[in-house]
């Protein structure tokens, strides 16, 4: 049997390119019955289940019954039905009775493809449509009996001695498959070779084979996400109180993310398991994504401060996604998300560009060895701006991240399972002051108040980094599939955005000789399968900020870096 389904589950993927429409003129009554998301639908998607006989059945026209009463939207409901073909009709009951088996529905009847038959009865109700009963009425002026039918998508509730499991394969796209040469013509779901031959490869792997043979450009994107806005990160101030000649003043730490995104995302999903019971044995999600990513962060500290801003949601907006309702619903979301985390003991402010341009990436997820993710990331030329109080002492350190993301959140058989597969792109930056500030600190302040030292009178270094990492992995239980990695790394790059000694600390710094970089692309050897799990910032979050006022009392800071990075000046340290 478990053969048997995996080669029905192979014919599927191997065919899906070449399937047809949804055939409402054959009835489903050999134990296979495939159902089409029509093709008006801004996904593609094909839903087949397979099993005994005896446990699928069909109460569309085809297949004999004509529905009176049934609410399109609603999963769960009883409904009335009357028999129009006694030839079709007795397949509903036939020996193990309806109630149990897995029924394929009219498209005007419920909100799921098929569904459960929880009970059977004569309906109180007999009344027929005059047209209706002047077709249906016997000979013998008898009218057929109107059967009244209890559906519902609670498949884990089917008692299995009655027909054993109903097997189920899912496929799914964001557009209808590219056109490929048509194969020979076969039945549906007949094996192309040997199931011995298919069984030694997983199903996952087929479909991810598919998936990577697809053009994303041939495939419908789903709505473009647009984002153009000034988020806040952190807010925070302290009172100081007046100190010799110091008077009262605000000392403060405050931070915002300046965002500008364009991404389009395209997306592929395979799950095979049973409906009843319900488990899924396989899953597998694709996403591909363009992407302009641009993010200016900006952080201004007069405070001495331990900051920990915790993981902040900047920006949700959900786009439509794929549904099969009661078996399987896919809803994704986009996200920005920020924080900061920090040390800082002297004045300073940074304002810095994260700019990546993503190109053609395709993610799988879970990871696979025989699967490689791929994609090309360009950095974008940056404007950096960076003052700091030239006469201070510090070792300050800040990390900063702006992680726009992609939620799929998972509802598998009537809620039976719940899980959200994510897809992060982290772009980072690292700040790190080592400066002395013993030498010559007096005449920080002028009497007008106005910095009267350059970034000339440093002594120290200053080092700003910055980073991308792509990390993937899933949150809650989907029957157990993503316990062997919930969360991966699939791709990390580090870069030197600027690093300059000052005063007594540049005689003894060397170069570091930077070599240009244009493209960074995301191949096999970038990839390391199994990598162990990163600590995702997402619902990691806390918040921690702890502010002292500055023993010096305010100063003013001096420009020490105001420039564009070039792209193709970055130098490449991961």
């Amino acid at each position: 049997m478990v053969r048997t389904a995996l080669g029905l589950a192979f014919a599927f993927f191997l065919f899906v390119a070449g399937r047809a429409a949804n055939d409402w003129s054959t009835p489903c009554f050999d134990g296979h019955c495939s159902y089409d998301i029509p093709g008006s639908s801004a996904v593609s998607g094909t839903l087949s289940v397979w099993g005994a006989v005896d446990a699928i059945s069909d109460i569309t026209p085809a297949a004999g019954w004509t529905i009176l009463d049934c609410e399109k939207g609603a999963m769960a409901q009883d409904i009335r039905l009357v028999c129009h073909d006694s030839s079709g009709c007795p397949h509903l009951s036939q020996n193990t009775g309806s109630v149990g088996k897995l029924v394929r529905l009219p498209q005007s009847c419920g909100q799921s493809a098929f569904a459960r038959v929880a009970q059977d009865w004569v309906h109180q109700n007999q009344t027929l449509p005059a047209d209706l009963a002047t077709t249906l009425r016997r000979r013998d002026g008898e009218l057929p009996q109107i059967k009244g039918l209890s559906i519902d998508a609670d498949f884990n509730s089917v008692e299995l001695s009655q027909a054993g499991p109903v097997n189920f394969a899912i496929h799914g796209l964001t557009s209808s498959v590219p056109t490929n040469p048509a194969p020979q013509r076969r039945s549906r779901f007949a094996p192309a070779r040997s199931v011995e031959d298919r069984s030694v490869l997983s199903v996952l792997q087929q479909a991810f084979q598919e998936f990577n043979s697809f053009n994303q450009t041939t495939m419908q994107k789903l709505p473009e996400v647009n984002v153009k806005k000034t988020f806040p990160l952190l807010d925070a101030d302290v009172s100081c109180p007046a100190s010799g000649d110091i008077p009262a003043f605000k000392a403060s730490v405050t931070g915002e993310v300046d965002a500008c995104m364009v991404a389009n995302v395209t997306l592929a999903v395979t799950a095979v398991g049973t409906l009843t019971p319900a488990n899924f044995t396989k899953f597998g999600i694709v996403v591909g994504l363009n992407a302009n990513l641009e993010g200016t962060l900006s952080i201004s500290s007069s405070a001495s401060a331990t900051v920990d801003s915790g993981t902040v949601d900047l920006f949700t907006v959900g786009i439509p996604g794929l549904d099969f309702p009661g078996i399987l619903s896919i809803g994704p979301t986009f996200k920005i998300q920020g924080q900061v985390t920090a040390t800082l003991d002297i004045d300073l402010d940074l304002k810095v560009d994260l700019s990546y341009c993503i190109d053609d990436a395709k993610l799988f997820y879970p990871p696979s060895p025989y699967n490689n993710n791929s994609g090309t990331f360009t950095p974008d030329n940056s404007p950096l701006n960076f003052s700091v109080s030239p006469a201070l002492a510090s070792s300050a350190t800040l990390e900063a991240h702006i992680i726009p993301g992609l939620d799929f959140g998972i509802t598998a058989i009537g809620g039976e399972a719940t899980a959200t597969v994510f897809v992060d792109v982290d772009t980072s930056s690292t700040l790190t002051l080592s400066l002395d500030g013993s030498k010559d600190t007096s005449g920080n302040i002028s009497t007008s108040g106005v910095a009267s030292k350059t970034s000339a009178d440093l002594d120290g270094c200053v080092d700003i980094g910055a980073g991308l990492a792509i990390n993937a992995g899933a949150q809650g239980n989907l029957f157990g599939l993503f316990d062997f990695a919930p969360q991966v790394n699939l791709f990390t790059k580090n870069f030197d955005f600027f690093k300059k000694c000052f005063g007594s600390q540049a005689a003894n710094s060397s170069s570091s000789g930077r070599r240009g970089l244009e493209v960074i692309s995301l191949s096999e050897s970038e990839y390391v399968y199994g990598l162990a799990e990163y600590p995702r910032l997402r619902g990691l979050a806390k918040r921690d900020t702890n502010l002292t006022c500055p023993t010096s009392g305010p100063s003013k800071v001096v420009s020490v870096a105001d420039s564009v990075v070039d792209s193709s000046s970055i130098k490449l340290t991961n």
